[in-house]
Protein backbone atom coordinates (compact mmCIF):
# COMPACT_ATOMS: atom_id res chain seq x y z
CA UNK A 1 0.00 0.00 0.00
CA UNK A 2 1.32 3.68 -0.73
CA UNK A 3 0.31 6.11 1.38
CA UNK A 4 0.86 9.65 -0.50
CA UNK A 5 -1.11 13.19 0.71
CA UNK A 6 -3.08 10.51 3.49
CA UNK A 7 -4.41 8.75 0.77
CA UNK A 8 -4.24 5.23 -0.12
CA UNK A 9 -3.74 2.99 -2.69
CA UNK A 10 -2.96 -0.54 -3.65
CA UNK A 11 -2.60 -2.58 -6.85
CA UNK A 12 -5.42 -4.77 -8.29
CA UNK A 13 -4.87 -7.37 -10.99
CA UNK A 14 -7.65 -7.06 -13.61
CA UNK A 15 -8.69 -9.63 -16.17
CA UNK A 16 -9.69 -8.75 -19.63
CA UNK A 17 -11.80 -9.44 -22.51
CA UNK A 18 -8.96 -11.47 -23.63
CA UNK A 19 -8.00 -14.06 -20.64
CA UNK A 20 -4.65 -11.64 -20.16
CA UNK A 21 -3.76 -10.14 -16.40
CA UNK A 22 -3.49 -6.01 -16.24
CA UNK A 23 -1.91 -4.77 -13.05
CA UNK A 24 -3.41 -1.19 -11.89
CA UNK A 25 -3.00 1.11 -8.91
CA UNK A 26 -6.57 2.03 -7.43
CA UNK A 27 -6.97 4.61 -4.90
CA UNK A 28 -8.73 3.20 -1.85
CA UNK A 29 -11.86 5.55 -1.18
CA UNK A 30 -14.39 4.23 1.21
CA UNK A 31 -16.58 7.44 0.89
CA UNK A 32 -17.28 6.99 -2.76
CA UNK A 33 -19.95 4.13 -3.82
CA UNK A 34 -18.65 4.38 -7.25
CA UNK A 35 -16.45 1.87 -8.98
CA UNK A 36 -14.48 4.70 -11.10
CA UNK A 37 -11.68 3.80 -13.75
CA UNK A 38 -10.19 5.77 -16.30
CA UNK A 39 -11.53 5.95 -19.82
CA UNK A 40 -7.82 4.42 -20.74
CA UNK A 41 -7.62 1.61 -18.67
CA UNK A 42 -11.53 0.22 -19.66
CA UNK A 43 -10.23 0.26 -22.90
CA UNK A 44 -6.65 -1.95 -22.45
CA UNK A 45 -8.94 -4.45 -20.48
CA UNK A 46 -11.29 -4.82 -23.64
CA UNK A 47 -14.46 -3.66 -21.96
CA UNK A 48 -17.41 -2.73 -24.11
CA UNK A 49 -17.93 1.15 -23.75
CA UNK A 50 -19.55 1.50 -27.47
CA UNK A 51 -23.16 2.32 -25.95
CA UNK A 52 -24.20 5.90 -25.47
CA UNK A 53 -23.10 7.38 -22.20
CA UNK A 54 -25.39 8.06 -19.60
CA UNK A 55 -25.03 11.34 -17.22
CA UNK A 56 -24.04 10.79 -13.54
CA UNK A 57 -23.96 13.47 -11.12
CA UNK A 58 -20.96 14.13 -10.25
CA UNK A 59 -18.75 12.78 -13.65
CA UNK A 60 -20.77 14.22 -16.38
CA UNK A 61 -21.46 11.77 -19.35
CA UNK A 62 -20.08 8.07 -18.32
CA UNK A 63 -20.50 4.69 -20.01
CA UNK A 64 -21.12 1.53 -17.53
CA UNK A 65 -18.95 -1.78 -17.59
CA UNK A 66 -18.63 -4.67 -16.23
CA UNK A 67 -15.43 -5.83 -15.26
CA UNK A 68 -14.39 -10.21 -15.91
CA UNK A 69 -12.55 -10.45 -12.61
CA UNK A 70 -10.36 -8.63 -10.48
CA UNK A 71 -7.90 -10.08 -7.68
CA UNK A 72 -5.44 -8.85 -4.71
CA UNK A 73 -2.71 -10.82 -4.89
CA UNK A 74 -3.85 -13.91 -5.66
CA UNK A 75 -7.43 -13.70 -3.81
CA UNK A 76 -10.18 -13.29 -6.55
CA UNK A 77 -12.23 -10.13 -4.94
CA UNK A 78 -16.03 -10.36 -5.20
CA UNK A 79 -16.97 -7.82 -7.55
CA UNK A 80 -21.00 -8.33 -8.39
CA UNK A 81 -23.03 -6.01 -8.74
CA UNK A 82 -20.28 -3.78 -8.70
CA UNK A 83 -20.23 -1.97 -12.29
CA UNK A 84 -17.26 0.23 -13.14
CA UNK A 85 -18.09 3.79 -14.01
CA UNK A 86 -15.99 5.16 -16.89
CA UNK A 87 -16.01 8.98 -17.33
CA UNK A 88 -15.98 9.66 -21.13
CA UNK A 89 -12.56 11.41 -21.86
CA UNK A 90 -8.77 9.61 -22.17
CA UNK A 91 -7.28 11.79 -19.40
CA UNK A 92 -6.76 11.03 -15.79
CA UNK A 93 -10.12 10.26 -13.60
CA UNK A 94 -8.14 11.75 -10.78
CA UNK A 95 -5.34 14.38 -11.99
CA UNK A 96 -2.50 14.43 -8.84
CA UNK A 97 -3.15 10.95 -8.19
CA UNK A 98 -0.90 8.20 -9.84
CA UNK A 99 -3.79 5.47 -10.34
CA UNK A 100 -6.17 4.78 -12.82
CA UNK A 101 -9.63 4.75 -10.81
CA UNK A 102 -10.61 3.73 -6.95
CA UNK A 103 -11.44 0.69 -4.44
CA UNK A 104 -15.63 2.03 -3.65
CA UNK A 105 -17.05 1.54 -0.12
CA UNK A 106 -19.25 -0.69 -2.16
CA UNK A 107 -16.17 -3.11 -2.69
CA UNK A 108 -14.73 -2.50 0.57
CA UNK A 109 -18.10 -3.48 2.19
CA UNK A 110 -17.99 -7.07 1.31
CA UNK A 111 -15.00 -7.60 3.72
CA UNK A 112 -13.17 -6.82 6.83
CA UNK A 113 -10.26 -4.43 5.47
CA UNK A 114 -7.13 -2.72 7.37
CA UNK A 115 -5.82 -0.04 6.40
CA UNK A 116 -2.38 -0.03 8.68
CA UNK A 117 -1.10 3.44 7.96
CA UNK A 118 2.51 3.69 9.72
CA UNK A 119 3.19 0.17 7.75
CA UNK A 120 1.85 1.19 4.62
CA UNK A 121 -0.11 -2.22 4.74
CA UNK A 122 -3.74 -3.45 3.67
CA UNK A 123 -5.43 -6.26 4.24
CA UNK A 124 -8.54 -7.33 2.63
CA UNK A 125 -9.93 -10.56 4.87
CA UNK A 126 -13.43 -12.59 4.33
CA UNK A 127 -15.95 -11.26 6.83
CA UNK A 128 -15.10 -12.53 10.16
CA UNK A 129 -12.35 -13.97 9.72
CA UNK A 130 -9.99 -10.78 10.66
CA UNK A 131 -9.06 -10.56 14.76
CA UNK A 132 -10.02 -6.93 16.08
CA UNK A 133 -7.45 -5.18 16.99
CA UNK A 134 -8.13 -1.44 18.79
CA UNK A 135 -10.63 0.39 20.38
CA UNK A 136 -13.72 -0.73 19.58
CA UNK A 137 -16.16 2.33 17.94
CA UNK A 138 -20.19 1.62 16.86
CA UNK A 139 -21.00 2.77 13.43
CA UNK A 140 -23.68 2.51 11.14
CA UNK A 141 -23.23 0.94 7.53
CA UNK A 142 -25.64 2.15 4.67
CA UNK A 143 -26.55 -1.44 2.65
CA UNK A 144 -26.46 -0.24 -0.41
CA UNK A 145 -22.90 2.24 -0.62
CA UNK A 146 -21.41 0.58 1.92
CA UNK A 147 -19.92 4.17 3.90
CA UNK A 148 -20.12 4.02 7.16
CA UNK A 149 -20.94 6.96 9.83
CA UNK A 150 -20.40 7.39 13.50
CA UNK A 151 -22.27 9.26 16.41
CA UNK A 152 -20.28 12.11 17.41
CA UNK A 153 -19.81 15.03 19.84
CA UNK A 154 -17.78 17.91 18.70
CA UNK A 155 -17.71 20.29 22.03
CA UNK A 156 -20.80 19.06 23.48
CA UNK A 157 -22.69 19.20 19.85
CA UNK A 158 -24.03 16.01 18.56
CA UNK A 159 -24.28 15.07 15.29
CA UNK A 160 -22.91 11.76 12.86
CA UNK A 161 -19.18 11.55 11.26
CA UNK A 162 -18.79 9.41 7.95
CA UNK A 163 -15.52 7.16 8.06
CA UNK A 164 -13.85 8.60 4.54
CA UNK A 165 -9.91 7.74 4.19
CA UNK A 166 -10.64 8.59 0.46
CA UNK A 167 -10.57 12.32 1.90
CA UNK A 168 -6.96 13.50 2.55
CA UNK A 169 -9.17 16.09 4.65
CA UNK A 170 -11.52 15.91 7.60
CA UNK A 171 -14.88 18.23 6.22
CA UNK A 172 -17.59 19.51 8.67
CA UNK A 173 -20.24 21.65 7.38
CA UNK A 174 -19.70 24.92 8.27
CA UNK A 175 -23.05 25.90 10.52
CA UNK A 176 -21.85 23.09 12.95
CA UNK A 177 -18.18 24.56 13.06
CA UNK A 178 -20.42 27.86 13.84
CA UNK A 179 -21.63 26.63 16.78
CA UNK A 180 -18.60 24.96 17.78
CA UNK A 181 -16.75 28.44 17.52
CA UNK A 182 -19.18 29.89 19.41
CA UNK A 183 -18.71 27.36 22.43
CA UNK A 184 -15.08 27.25 21.78
CA UNK A 185 -13.77 30.86 20.83
CA UNK A 186 -10.19 31.07 19.77
CA UNK A 187 -10.09 27.73 17.62
CA UNK A 188 -6.76 28.69 15.26
CA UNK A 189 -8.03 29.22 11.43
CA UNK A 190 -6.19 29.61 8.28
CA UNK A 191 -7.55 30.95 5.30
CA UNK A 192 -6.95 28.95 2.09
CA UNK A 193 -6.90 25.03 1.32
CA UNK A 194 -3.48 24.29 1.95
CA UNK A 195 -1.28 21.45 3.19
CA UNK A 196 -4.04 18.08 3.50
CA UNK A 197 -6.29 20.44 2.64
CA UNK A 198 -5.69 20.94 -0.65
CA UNK A 199 -7.55 18.22 -1.87
CA UNK A 200 -7.50 18.43 -5.86
CA UNK A 201 -7.63 22.35 -5.89
CA UNK A 202 -11.20 22.30 -6.87
CA UNK A 203 -13.88 25.35 -6.86
CA UNK A 204 -14.88 24.26 -3.34
CA UNK A 205 -11.29 24.60 -1.96
CA UNK A 206 -10.65 28.24 -2.95
CA UNK A 207 -10.89 30.77 0.05
CA UNK A 208 -12.01 27.55 2.16
CA UNK A 209 -12.12 28.40 6.03
CA UNK A 210 -9.76 25.89 7.85
CA UNK A 211 -10.10 25.08 11.64
CA UNK A 212 -8.40 23.05 13.91
CA UNK A 213 -10.79 21.87 16.46
CA UNK A 214 -9.58 20.54 20.30
CA UNK A 215 -11.22 17.09 19.90
CA UNK A 216 -13.65 15.72 18.38
CA UNK A 217 -15.47 12.50 20.07
CA UNK A 218 -15.69 9.52 17.09
CA UNK A 219 -17.93 7.57 19.15
CA UNK A 220 -15.55 5.37 21.85
CA UNK A 221 -12.69 7.34 20.09
CA UNK A 222 -11.13 10.61 21.05
CA UNK A 223 -9.42 12.31 18.42
CA UNK A 224 -7.36 15.50 19.18
CA UNK A 225 -6.19 18.87 17.58
CA UNK A 226 -8.11 18.00 14.60
CA UNK A 227 -7.77 20.12 11.19
CA UNK A 228 -10.98 20.44 9.17
CA UNK A 229 -12.58 22.29 6.23
CA UNK A 230 -16.02 24.25 6.93
CA UNK A 231 -18.39 23.11 3.92
CA UNK A 232 -21.73 24.43 2.87
CA UNK A 233 -24.97 22.91 4.16
CA UNK A 234 -25.33 21.35 0.20
CA UNK A 235 -22.26 19.52 1.03
CA UNK A 236 -23.46 17.43 3.96
CA UNK A 237 -27.30 17.25 2.47
CA UNK A 238 -25.16 15.69 -0.92
CA UNK A 239 -23.22 13.41 1.47
CA UNK A 240 -25.81 12.25 3.48
CA UNK A 241 -27.42 10.82 0.71
CA UNK A 242 -24.71 8.29 0.81
CA UNK A 243 -24.97 7.47 4.58
CA UNK A 244 -27.72 5.63 6.76
CA UNK A 245 -27.93 8.60 8.92
CA UNK A 246 -27.70 12.58 8.35
CA UNK A 247 -24.60 13.29 8.85
CA UNK A 248 -22.38 16.77 9.79
CA UNK A 249 -19.05 15.91 7.46
CA UNK A 250 -16.65 13.22 7.77
CA UNK A 251 -13.19 12.06 9.23
CA UNK A 252 -10.65 12.39 6.36
CA UNK A 253 -6.81 11.08 6.14
CA UNK A 254 -5.24 13.55 8.22
CA UNK A 255 -7.13 12.22 11.23
CA UNK A 256 -7.15 8.51 10.22
CA UNK A 257 -3.08 8.56 9.27
CA UNK A 258 -2.62 8.06 12.94
CA UNK A 259 -4.08 4.44 13.48
CA UNK A 260 -3.90 1.43 12.11
CA UNK A 261 -7.96 1.52 10.99
CA UNK A 262 -9.56 -1.61 11.03
CA UNK A 263 -13.49 -1.54 9.16
CA UNK A 264 -15.68 -4.56 9.82
CA UNK A 265 -18.84 -3.69 7.93
CA UNK A 266 -20.96 -6.40 8.70
CA UNK A 267 -20.60 -5.92 12.56
CA UNK A 268 -20.33 -2.33 11.04
CA UNK A 269 -17.43 -1.87 13.43
CA UNK A 270 -14.56 0.25 13.37
CA UNK A 271 -10.76 -0.95 15.70
CA UNK A 272 -8.47 1.79 15.65
CA UNK A 273 -4.83 1.24 17.02
CA UNK A 274 -2.99 4.48 17.68
CA UNK A 275 0.45 4.60 16.03
CA UNK A 276 1.81 7.93 17.49
CA UNK A 277 2.37 8.66 14.27
CA UNK A 278 0.99 12.58 14.79
CA UNK A 279 2.51 15.17 12.68
CA UNK A 280 1.76 18.10 14.53
CA UNK A 281 3.58 20.73 12.27
CA UNK A 282 2.92 19.03 8.95
CA UNK A 283 1.19 23.21 8.28
CA UNK A 284 4.79 24.52 8.15
CA UNK A 285 4.56 25.66 4.75
CA UNK A 286 4.83 28.25 1.86
CA UNK A 287 0.99 29.50 1.47
CA UNK A 288 -0.21 27.67 -1.89
CA UNK A 289 -2.81 25.38 -3.27
CA UNK A 290 -2.40 23.46 -6.38
CA UNK A 291 -4.63 22.33 -8.90
CA UNK A 292 -3.35 19.07 -10.93
CA UNK A 293 -3.35 19.55 -14.51
CA UNK A 294 -4.25 16.76 -17.36
CA UNK A 295 -1.18 17.05 -18.25
CA UNK A 296 0.81 16.23 -15.23
CA UNK A 297 1.54 20.25 -14.69
CA UNK A 298 0.12 22.18 -11.75
CA UNK A 299 -1.31 25.70 -10.72
CA UNK A 300 -2.08 28.29 -8.12
CA UNK A 301 -5.39 28.09 -7.15
CA UNK A 302 -5.04 29.51 -3.92
CA UNK A 303 -3.24 31.70 -1.55
CA UNK A 304 -3.42 31.38 2.45
CA UNK A 305 -4.37 34.46 4.25
CA UNK A 306 -1.60 36.61 6.04
CA UNK A 307 2.57 36.36 5.60
CA UNK A 308 2.04 32.66 4.69
CA UNK A 309 1.33 34.20 0.97
CA UNK A 310 3.83 35.05 -1.19
CA UNK A 311 3.02 38.66 -2.99
CA UNK A 312 4.68 37.68 -5.90
CA UNK A 313 3.17 34.39 -7.17
CA UNK A 314 -0.49 34.83 -8.28
CA UNK A 315 -3.57 32.65 -8.71
CA UNK A 316 -3.51 30.94 -12.22
CA UNK A 317 0.03 31.14 -12.17
CA UNK A 318 1.55 27.49 -13.20
CA UNK A 319 4.03 26.12 -11.04
CA UNK A 320 6.87 24.86 -12.88
CA UNK A 321 9.59 23.73 -10.22
CA UNK A 322 10.27 24.11 -6.21
CA UNK A 323 14.31 24.42 -5.52
CA UNK A 324 15.53 21.84 -8.02
CA UNK A 325 12.59 19.92 -8.21
CA UNK A 326 10.44 19.89 -11.83
CA UNK A 327 6.92 19.20 -10.51
CA UNK A 328 5.28 17.71 -13.97
CA UNK A 329 4.54 14.55 -13.49
CA UNK A 330 4.60 14.28 -10.02
CA UNK A 331 1.53 13.77 -7.62
CA UNK A 332 0.07 16.55 -5.92
CA UNK A 333 1.08 14.86 -2.51
CA UNK A 334 4.75 14.94 -3.75
CA UNK A 335 4.46 19.02 -4.73
CA UNK A 336 2.88 19.63 -1.82
CA UNK A 337 5.23 18.19 0.40
CA UNK A 338 7.86 20.14 -1.59
CA UNK A 339 6.37 23.25 -0.75
CA UNK A 340 6.82 22.24 3.52
CA UNK A 341 9.65 22.95 5.64
CA UNK A 342 11.11 24.78 8.55
CA UNK A 343 9.76 28.27 9.77
CA UNK A 344 11.34 31.26 8.21
CA UNK A 345 13.12 28.93 5.61
CA UNK A 346 12.53 29.58 1.70
CA UNK A 347 11.44 27.53 -1.02
CA UNK A 348 12.86 29.04 -4.68
CA UNK A 349 9.79 28.43 -6.55
CA UNK A 350 10.17 28.80 -10.33
CA UNK A 351 6.60 30.16 -12.16
CA UNK A 352 4.91 30.52 -15.27
CA UNK A 353 2.87 33.58 -16.30
CA UNK A 354 1.86 33.40 -19.77
CA UNK A 355 5.17 33.39 -22.18
CA UNK A 356 7.30 34.15 -19.50
CA UNK A 357 8.85 32.35 -16.62
CA UNK A 358 10.01 33.85 -13.44
CA UNK A 359 11.63 32.71 -10.35
CA UNK A 360 10.67 33.88 -6.83
CA UNK A 361 11.62 33.30 -2.97
CA UNK A 362 9.13 32.10 -0.60
CA UNK A 363 9.07 32.00 3.55
CA UNK A 364 8.34 28.93 4.99
CA UNK A 365 5.55 30.20 7.55
CA UNK A 366 3.82 27.84 10.57
CA UNK A 367 0.07 28.11 9.79
CA UNK A 368 -0.73 26.65 13.49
Amino acid sequence: MVVDHARCSIVLSFLSKDGRAHNARMWIDSGNPDWIISERFAESLGLDISDPSVENELWGNVHLAEIPQARIGKMKLDIENVPAVIPVGQGPVFPGLAVEGNVPSTLLAKYDVVLDYSKSKFTFGRQGTLKPKGRRVEGKVNSKTGILDVESNIAGIRCNLALDNGASFTLIDEELIGKVTSVKPGIPQIKGAIGLANMFGAQRERNAALYQIPEVEWGAAGFKQVGCMAMPPSFSEWYSKKTARQVGGLIGGNVLRDYRVQVNFKDQTVFLEERGSRRPHDMDMVGLALRPQPDGKFIVVDKAGGQGSPPEVEIRDGLVAIGNVELQGLTLGDAVDLLRGRPGRKRRLRLSRGERELEVRAEVVRHW
